[in-house]
């Protein structure tokens, strides 16, 4: 894996298999996503001191993941931060 820019990032890396195996494991224990669970990329930006671009370039590699509102918007799970 190449060298993150800012270290202290890596702590929020995971791979597509364990992003899958907590989906199931919510899944399983009835957990439901609400709005207020979900964060806008301005808003992680600002909770987590990194810029939106950055945000944007870390989804590129696969380290953060986000969903797609019907306008094709991104959103954060909170448990990002």
């Amino acid at each position: 894996m190449a060298a993150l820019p800012y270290p202290h990032f890596a702590s929020l890396t995971r791979t597509p298999q364990q992003l899958l195996t907590r989906s199931l494991a919510m899944a399983r224990l009835g957990v439901v996503l609400h709005r207020t669970d979900l964060l806008t990329i301005g808003e992680l930006a600002a909770r987590s001191g990194f810029a939106p671009s950055a945000l944007r370039y870390y989804e590129n590699l696969g380290l953060i993941t986000s969903s797609r509102t019907s306008g094709n918007q991104r959103r954060y799970e909170r448990a990002m931060l």
